[in-house]
């Protein structure tokens, strides 16, 4: 072998040593940098805030009670949270909360927004009196449906099978929960739920409300609910309805029949 061979045979092997150098450090930068990637995801993004956002005053639990209720230890990752379990399980322990959405907010905050049920009816069964919502959710059980200063409608029905907080109310017919929805939804729809203080679904063809404890309203079938509480919204947005007492009959949506029985203001 002459000097000429000698001399490249040397030049490959520094070359190879080089180029496999240049491998090994290639190869423990991208391990230093997954290993501080890591270090970074299960610290820097550990949940350090919790907000709770749409709680108002009309419900028995406040943002503390949520918080508490989630119990989210201090070194739980942002990124890694089960945000869905946590909203299933938001939605089975507080009845009052109608949907909760929780947002993941960079680096360290989880945000929880909850749109609630409003306690606008009560039912009283046997001995044990309900707060539920418009749509007939069962909301908590108390003594005094006025405990908190709130008007509330008086639900009258029949039918109830089940009566749960958390859940829905149950009649031996679907459609029963379906008519007080369709009456329920206008009346709110027309702000006219805080005025109602009777609703009696008991018969479905002859559904009947009580206006602030002043008017008898004859509402017939739950059919066109929308165009008869319209109707009745129209009507009593007048000053000759304040101190009169009477009957309204509403059943046809058309027309309007009303019968004073009290004073009618001038």
């Amino acid at each position: 072998m002459n000097d000429t061979s000698k001399l490249e045979q040397i030049q490959r092997k520094a070359e190879k040593r080089v180029k496999t150098g240049k491998i090994f450090t290639l190869f423990l930068i991208v391990i230093l940098v997954l290993f501080f990637l890591i270090l970074a995801f299960e610290n820097l993004f550990n949940i350090k805030t919790v907000t709770v956002i749409g709680i108002s005053a009309a419900v028995p639990y406040d943002s503390d009670d949520v918080s508490a209720f989630l119990n989210i230890k201090k070194d739980t990752n942002l990124i890694t949270y089960d945000s869905g379990s946590a909203e299933e399980s938001l939605l089975y322990e507080f009845p009052y909360i109608n949907s909760v959405e929780i947002k993941k907010k960079l680096p360290t905050t989880l945000e929880i927004n909850i749109t609630e049920n409003k306690g606008t009816m009560y039912l009283t069964l046997g001995r044990d009196t309900f707060i539920v919502s418009s749509k007939g959710r069962v909301l908590e059980i108390v003594s005094d449906p006025f405990y908190d200063g709130i008007k509330r409608t008086h639900l009258m029905t029949e039918g109830v099978k089940r009566c749960i907080c958390g859940e829905d109310i149950v009649f031996d017919k679907e459609e029963k929960l379906e008519i007080l929805c369709e009456v329920t939804e206008s009346l709110e729809k027309y702000s006219m739920i805080g005025s109602i203080t009777k609703i009696d679904t008991s018969d479905k063809f002859n559904v009947k409300l009580t206006y602030d404890n002043r008017f008898e309203i004859t509402f017939g079938t739950f059919e066109k609910a929308d165009a008869k509480v319209k109707l009745l919204s129209e009507m009593l947005d007048s000053d000759i309805w304040r101190d009169s007492t009477g009957q309204i009959d509403i059943s046809d949506p058309s027309e309007a029949l009303v019968k004073f029985t009290g004073n009618v203001a001038n």
